[in-house]
């Protein structure tokens, strides 16, 4: 085997092993990859709620070693997307107050004059 063969299927070779560990697919050719924040910056959201919604599936992504890495169409088609994201919700919520509840409180302040 000549030098030049040998060193294409060692080349070839090293390019299964980084996509095996990356535990993705080789990008397509010319496929154009962002980072976690490059992404966040485009559609708007904390580079923590990009990786958030990656790890759920919801954006499309792969990991390359431990950082996410986000194809431009993935992106475009989440945008375009019909149904909203959830979000968590922030800081402490109150418990939903019974209509009934409120109403008769209402009435009792109109009863005392208040």
């Amino acid at each position: 085997m000549d030098t030049l063969t040998r060193l294409a299927a060692l080349l070839h070779e090293a390019g299964d092993l980084v996509a095996s560990l990356a535990h993705a697919e080789p990008s397509a050719p010319g496929e154009r990859l962002l980072t976690q924040r490059d992404a966040a910056e485009r559609l708007h959201l904390s580079h923590q709620r990009v990786g958030e919604l990656a790890r759920q599936g919801i954006l499309k992504g792969r990991k390359v070693g431990r950082y996410w890495r986000f194809p431009v169409e993935a992106l475009a088609a989440f945008a375009h997307a019909t149904e909203p994201v959830p979000t968590a919700p922030r800081g402490r919520i109150a418990p939903p107050v019974k209509p009934l509840a409120a109403a008769s409180r209402k009435l009792r302040r109109l009863r005392r004059g208040a």
